[in-house]
């Protein structure tokens, strides 16, 4: 999950859960890996669409295949 924390000035508050077992998430492995992260925003008419990307699937799974 993501939001804003504050606007002035401008933070961001980015929290991630734990995978099934209690193991870091491919997100949060890959933020320790490379030391970066990025957020993209979408409009209201790609919500649902951007939402289906955070289901729950293996490393392999493409989020096109949700």
């Amino acid at each position: 999950m993501t939001g804003s924390s504050s606007t002035e000035p401008p933070r961001l508050a980015l929290t991630i859960e734990a995978a099934p077992g209690g193991g870091a998430k491919d997100t949060l492995r890959n933020i320790r890996t490379t030391g970066e992260f990025v957020v993209n925003t979408v409009s209201v008419a790609r919500a649902r669409q951007m939402d289906l990307t955070g289901v729950r699937s293996s490393p392999s799974t493409s989020p096109r295949n949700c």
